[in-house]
C-alpha cells in the first residue's frame, strides 16, 4: 500500500501498542518482523478507515456553525495523527459527504501548495545559479495570466508547461495525482482549477512553503484577480 509506513509521530504516540521503527525495513529481526509489520499496517488502516472519515464528519458538521481556515485544518491533522500526505483521502471523504463543502477549497489549496513546493525545489536544485529568475518565472507561471498559466491549471495530460528554463513544470492535475493519488472530482481536463481554491491563500501558502517572499502589493494583485 502506497506510503503506508509514512505515518506521523503523533499517530505512533496515540497507537494502543508500541510501533517498531524497524518495521518494513532491512533492520528488522526476521523473527519479529511479521508482527511488527502487521502492527504498523493496522495503525495505517486505522488512520485511513477511521481517523480521516471521523475528521471529515467533523468538518461537515462544523461548517454549519463556523468556517475554519487552513491553519486550523493542518493543526487538527497533526493532533489526530493524520499524515499530511493523505490530504487527498480527506478531500475525497469530505467530497463524499458534501460535494459543495467550502472545506474542499482549503484542503485542495494545501495539496496544491505542497505539490508546488516539490516542483519549486526541483527547479532550484537544477538552476540554483539563477535562483531569483527561476522563482520569479515560477510565480508568474502559477499566478499569472499567460496562455501557459491557463494550460498549467486546465491540462490533465503529462505534457510539461514551459517555465522559461531548461526544466519545465507538469500541469497541476498531474502533480496532484503523483503526490496524492486520484481525487474524486478533479479528473476532467479543460476545467480551470483556480475557482476551486482560495488563490490569495495559496499565494501566501506557497511563499511559506518555499521561503520566497513578495511585497504586499503582489498579494493584493492576486486578490484583485479573484
Amino acid at each position: 500500500m502506497r506510503n503506508f509506513i509514512e505515518i506521523s509521530v503523533e499517530l505512533v504516540r496515540r497507537n494502543p501498542v508500541p510501533l517498531s521503527a524497524d518495521a518494513y525495513s532491512h533492520f528488522a529481526d526476521p523473527n519479529e518482523a511479521p508482527a511488527h509489520n502487521l502492527e504498523v499496517k493496522e495503525a495505517f488502516d486505522l488512520m485511513i478507515s477511521d481517523l480521516i472519515p471521523e475528521y471529515a464528519d467533523q468538518l461537515i458538521k462544523q461548517e454549519k456553525i463556523r468556517f475554519g481556515n487552513s491553519a486550523e485544518i493542518l493543526g487538527e491533522l497533526h493532533r489526530r495523527g493524520i499524515n499530511r500526505r493523505y490530504l487527498g483521502v480527506l478531500y475525497n471523504e469530505v467530497d463524499k459527504r458534501n460535494s459543495a463543502s467550502l472545506y474542499k477549497k482549503l484542503i485542495l489549496g494545501q495539496m496544491i501548495s505542497r505539490s508546488l513546493k516539490f516542483s519549486m525545489r526541483k527547479l532550484w536544485v537544477r538552476n540554483f545559479s539563477q535562483y531569483k529568475h527561476v522563482t520569479t518565472n515560477f510565480f508568474n507561471l502559477v499566478f499569472g495570466e499567460s496562455p501557459a498559466t491557463l494550460e498549467f491549471w486546465r491540462s490533465s495530460t503529462e505534457d510539461e508547461v514551459s517555465t522559461g528554463f531548461s526544466d519545465n513544470l507538469l500541469p497541476i492535475r498531474t502533480l496532484l495525482r503523483m503526490k496524492f493519488g486520484d481525487l474524486n472530482d478533479l479528473i476532467k481536463s479543460g476545467e480551470d482549477l483556480r475557482p476551486m481554491i482560495d488563490l490569495s491563500d495559496l499565494f501566501s501558502s506557497v511563499q511559506i512553503q518555499t521561503g520566497a517572499r513578495y511585497a504586499n502589493r503582489s498579494t493584493r494583485s492576486v486578490k484583485d484577480r479573484m
